[in-house]
């Protein structure tokens, strides 16, 4: 019994081992490229919009950000207010073939953000952190 005790330990062990190298190699595989930074009116928050690429395999989205203002953006991190997917094919494009996104501050706890609404949108949040965000369709 004692045993098979620590031969279940060790396979433990070395799953969590194998899972944490996994996760160390294959976590920077995606890479963020910022399209535009647009800072609140009193520079304390900024709206980041990035594509999204990671790999081949996958598809890119074009994200959008909004963080404090010394915040930088990783290739780990997402879009916390609006991801769109690669399924976009409309005349409103981005240099790098997403879709084509404008943030605008009215002020510093409002933001419009600006996109034709026939993109495939995963996520489109309305608040964060106390911040109210509008989306428009594009004109």
């Amino acid at each position: 019994m004692r045993k098979l005790f620590h031969s279940l330990l060790i396979g433990f062990g070395m799953i969590i081992l194998i899972w944490i190298w996994a996760d160390s190699v294959f976590s920077d595989m995606c890479g963020n490229q910022i399209v535009s930074e647009t800072y609140s009116p009193n520079k304390k928050y900024k709206a980041v919009i990035f594509v999204r690429d990671c790999g081949a395999t996958t598809g890119y989205s074009t994200q959008v950000a909004i963080f404090e203002h010394d915040s930088q953006l990783s290739n780990s991190m997402w879009g916390n207010v609006l991801i769109a997917s690669d399924d976009y094919y409309g005349e409103h494009s981005n240099d790098f073939g997403g879709l084509d996104v404008r943030a605008i501050w009215t002020d510093n706890q409002n933001v419009t953000l600006i996109f034709d609404h026939k993109a495939d949108v995963d996520i489109k949040e309305t608040e964060l952190d106390g911040i109210t965000i509008k989306h428009q369709d594009v004109q």
